[in-house]
């Protein structure tokens, strides 16, 4: 994509380019996601009952090979439920309370379905999301910033040739430092063990990771 405004400011004529990086990577590492839920009238009784699977999820970890520490929270919940009943009375409906874990792993299909059939075997009855990155995105961030002034360059001596100008120097780099866009591939399963045997073999082939972004560059423009 390209734009541009041939201008006047300050006696300057000014050309404004805009570049775009894309850099396409293929997926090096695996997010599991992890939502161990219990819910009970009694209050304690929902706290054990998740501790109690998330205790299962942790011994299914290493029963992976991989160290229970690895396995990180990123949220824990315990809320009151509430509804209606025939006569439209608000009342008490039980204790609900949820774990959210993670855990990376490099991109290796072999110990994906390990992990996978280790925990489907086991009885944390947890919710699992999968997603495909890039361990180090911070460095294809850079080469896509990188890519869109090469590209916003070549843009503007594009231009300045077809009007039959000149470049002059280069006198703004306008970003606005939003996130690189990332697209990448995710993936539900719901651990139940009748699955355990069937997602043992699972075949995943990963799509792409595309990155992207867009800078913009400003020139003076001289005449030949």
């Amino acid at each position: 994509m390209v734009t541009s405004l041939l201008e006047k400011a300050k006696d300057m004529k000014i050309l404004k380019v805009i570049g775009e990086g894309t850099v396409i990577s293929q997926p090096d590492q695996v997010i599991l996601s992890f939502n161990v839920k219990s819910k009970s009238m009694e209050y304690s009784t929902c706290i054990n009952n998740l501790n109690t699977k998330t205790d299962n999820l942790r011994n299914n970890i290493v029963s992976a090979d991989l160290s229970k520490t690895d396995l990180k929270t990123t949220s824990f919940n315990i809320d009151s439920e509430f509804r209606y009943n025939n006569n439209d009375d608000y009342i008490f409906d039980g204790y609900s309370a949820s774990h959210q874990l993670v855990i990376k792993l490099p991109m290796d299909k072999e110990l994906l379905n390990q992990v996978l059939h280790r925990i489907t075997e086991g009885h944390s009855e947890a919710e699992i999301e999968m997603d495909f990155t890039i361990r180090d995105q911070e460095a294809v961030n850079r080469k896509v910033l990188a890519r869109a002034v090469q590209n916003a360059r070549q843009n503007a001596e594009t231009l300045a040739t077809a009007a039959g100008v000149v470049l002059g120097e280069l006198q703004q780099i306008d970003y606005g430092g939003s996130e690189v866009r990332v697209r990448h591939l995710r993936s539900n399963i719901l651990c139940e063990q009748s699955f355990s045997d069937s997602l043992h073999f699972v075949d995943i082939e990963t799509a792409d990771v595309k990155s992207q972004d867009s800078v913009t560059l400003v020139y003076e423009v001289l005449q030949k």
